[in-house]
């Protein structure tokens, strides 16, 4: 599911909660755009049971890309 509206460029994970309610729970969904942090990845799973994310611009800013990796998926906690 891609969080950005390809007219407006406008970027929402709300996109991605709304249109999963209607998807089968047999579909494996991922999604795509506006994935920076932790917050972001936790709000996906728990409310639209997406674990599946492509993520691009947000990564590449980043200095130490393996880090900004492990803090987007497990937070600054670290690995579970």
């Amino acid at each position: 599911i891609n969080n950005r509206n390809l007219r407006t460029f406008e970027t929402t994970l709300q996109t991605s909660i709304d249109l999963a309610g209607g998807v089968p729970k047999t579909v494996h969904l991922v999604a795509e755009s506006g994935i920076t942090n932790f917050a972001d990845v936790q709000k996906l799973h728990e409310k639209a049971g997406i674990g599946t994310f492509l993520v691009g611009e947000s990564l590449m800013r980043q200095d130490d890309v393996t880090k900004a990796t492990q803090l987007l998926l497990w937070g600054d906690k670290g690995r579970p």
